[in-house]
């Protein structure tokens, strides 16, 4: 019996020894619950800021978006933009990264948290095999009571078996010994991990608070850049540079080429037609091919060309050419040219050239140097060659010389023939009969076409079949010339 008083004393200080270590465990599991507490509460915290911390990158998603939009607007003429935005997304990829980071940090909680539950697992293990062995003491116990005649006999195998019992208990009393500096150690882990996911909790705060000021900058950093793009389409628009691409080249505040081929250079420029080209203030280039060039030029009319202030061509006269302030060409006059100041191709007088300033050109095919009143002279012509070239004074000059001198010959020659009728005249004025033996002379003046004349004659007659006459004229007009006549008759 004092064996076993002994034995049982050793059991109770065994078992006291247990009971207090399970105390202990009992304040170590309270501690770790206390820190699992104080951890699920970190947790939540940083569930919290991560949640802020979404929020906060669903704003800056939404600015970003924003930002998207507005750089869209001004990509094509601000490509340096994309560089700024590309330097924002590399500085979110940092972010994503130090996310990341958390993420990773945060699973590794998870890691030691599995592993704490692991542990615990054991615990519940070998206090699982404390309850057994206490249970298998009670059924000893009850057998022992039971079987009091036996009592003696088996009190030496109970001393072994609580001996062997005292052995397991010192071995529990170990174990949970070290569980429960197991659990001290987990303990202070789980406090350097409440710790660091406070101190994380506290990073993601400023991390937000950072985030939410990279949100305000890239609102500021949009509405900047929304309001530049504006700006750049107004001072494209004051220039006349075109801010929506598609038709020609325009220059100039108002001015406009509506084909690809086209070209408008000057404040309210228009060039409307295919390969049309109208420079100057309120310049015209109605149709293809056009050309207007000076402030007011027009052209209206097919494949023309206006060229000078206000030059101008109308709609029905393709093909014409007005060069010079206010030169024109009128209404159905195809194919005419104006050149000079005012120079002016008539309506209807197609084919013709109006050259220098005021001329007029009013009848088709036709070419002018001036207008009625203001005639001008055409020099250095070379002599026409052909029968439709034009002749010179020179030419004509020549011409009227040889007339001259042809018309002087023959007026000459007419001249004298008149006076030779003059002289036949007068020196025939008066008949003369004579007798045989007889001798006489006559004298006359006589005139014919102008001109005039003298004549004398003188008869003889020697004998009575036969008459002798000599005469002589005399014109009196500067240039006539002088006549005689002799003659012989006879009468049979």
């Amino acid at each position: 019996m004092t064996g076993l008083s002994s034995s049982l004393s050793t059991t109770n200080s065994n078992l006291a020894s247990v009971s207090t270590s399970v105390t202990g465990l009992s304040s170590s599991l309270s501690t770790t619950n206390s820190n699992l507490a104080s951890v699920s509460t970190s947790v939540t915290g940083l569930s919290s800021s991560l949640s802020t911390t979404n929020s906060n990158l669903a704003s800056v998603s939404t600015s970003v978006t924003g930002l998207s939009s507005s750089l869209s607007t001004t990509n094509s003429n601000l490509a340096g933009v994309s560089t700024s935005v590309t330097g924002l997304s590399s500085s979110l990829s940092t972010t994503n990264s130090n996310l990341a980071s958390v993420s990773t940090s945060v699973t590794g909680l998870s890691s030691s948290l599995s592993t704490t539950n692991s542990n615990l697992a054991s615990v519940s293990t070998s206090l699982g095999g404390v309850s057994a062995s206490v249970t298998t003491l009670a059924s000893s116990l009850s057998t022992t009571n039971a079987n009091l005649a036996g009592f003696s006999t088996s009190v030496t195998g109970l001393s072994s078996s609580l001996s062997t019992t005292n052995s397991n208990l010192a071995g529990v009393s170990t174990s949970v010994t070290g569980v429960s500096s197991s659990l001290s150690t987990t303990n202070a882990n789980l406090a350097g991990v409440s710790t660091s996911v406070t101190g994380l909790s506290s990073s993601l705060s400023t991390t937000n608070a950072n985030l939410a000021g990279v949100s305000t900058s890239v609102t500021g950093l949009a509405q900047g850049l929304s309001t530049l793009s504006s700006s750049v389409d107004t001072r494209f628009a004051n220039l006349g540079l075109p801010t929506n691409p598609g038709g020609g080249l325009t220059f100039g505040s108002g001015s406009s080429a509506q084909t690809g081929t086209s070209t408008a250079l000057g404040t309210g420029a228009t060039a409307n037609g295919a390969n049309s080209y109208a420079t100057g203030y309120n310049a015209y280039a109605a149709g293809p091919g056009d050309i207007a060039v000076g402030a007011g030029a027009r052209t209206n009319a097919d494949y023309s060309t206006a060229v000078g202030y206000n030059a101008n061509i109308a709609a029905s006269s393709p093909n014409s050419v007005a060069v010079g302030a206010n030169a024109s060409v009128g209404a159905n006059a195809p194919n005419a040219i104006a050149l000079g100041y005012n120079a002016r191709v008539a309506a209807g007088a197609s084919n013709s050239v109006a050259i220098g300033a005021n001329s007029v050109a009013s009848e088709p095919n036709t070419v002018s140097v001036g207008a009625a009143g203001s005639e001008r002279r055409i020099t250095n012509v070379a002599d026409g060659v052909n029968p439709t070239d034009a002749a010179t004074v020179g030419q004509l000059g020549r011409l009227s010389s040889n007339i001259n001198s042809a018309l002087y010959a023959a007026d000459r020659r007419v001249g004298i023939a008149y006076a030779g009728v003059a002289m036949s005249m007068a020196m025939d004025a008066v008949p003369l009969a004579l007798n045989a033996g007889e001798q006489g002379m006559t004298g006359g003046v006589a005139t014919f076409e102008g001109k005039t004349a003298v004549g004398f004659r003188y008869f003889g007659q020697p004998a009575p079949k036969v008459t002798v006459s000599v005469g002589l004229g005399l014109g009196l007009t500067h240039g006539s010339p002088v006549a005689a006549s002799a003659g012989v008759g006879f009468k049979f």
